[in-house]
């Protein structure tokens, strides 16, 4: 369970945070939809969230549905970028995200910055 729920992080741009984090991230998410989806599910999440956070515009969602595995149960939900700004020399995005898996939902919400090597990871922007 433990390397699930760290597969997770990484997926939703929380893998920018430093191992001394990790334990915090592993109670944080243990009982979440996120913290639950298989590797499989982790890596095709990741992927639409990548494509989404570069290509979308303000306020368009892309729907997403992950099926079950041997390992997890289906999951689906939305992920919009709600608002675009420059922080420094990086675009950065507040996301809105819902997740639904078997009567269960949780909307997640967050900044995300696109760093030097190209990749989005999630972080801290005043507003």
């Amino acid at each position: 369970m433990p390397r699930r729920i760290a597969r997770a992080c990484a997926c939703l741009g929380l893998c920018a945070v430093a191992w001394q984090a990790h334990a915090y991230f592993d109670n944080f998410l243990s009982g979440t939809i996120v913290g639950r989806l298989s590797r499989d599910q982790t890596v095709t999440l990741a992927d639409i969230y990548r494509k989404a956070l570069t290509e979308n515009d303000d306020g368009a969602s892309t729907v997403f549905r992950l099926p079950a595995d041997k390992d997890a149960k289906a999951a689906e939900g939305t992920m919009t970028p709600v608002k675009t700004t420059v922080k420094g020399d990086q675009r950065c995005r507040k996301v809105r995200s819902e997740f639904r898996q078997t009567g269960k939902s949780e909307k997640w919400t967050g900044w995300y910055c696109r760093k030097g090597d190209g990749d989005w990871r999630r972080t801290q922007v005043k507003e």
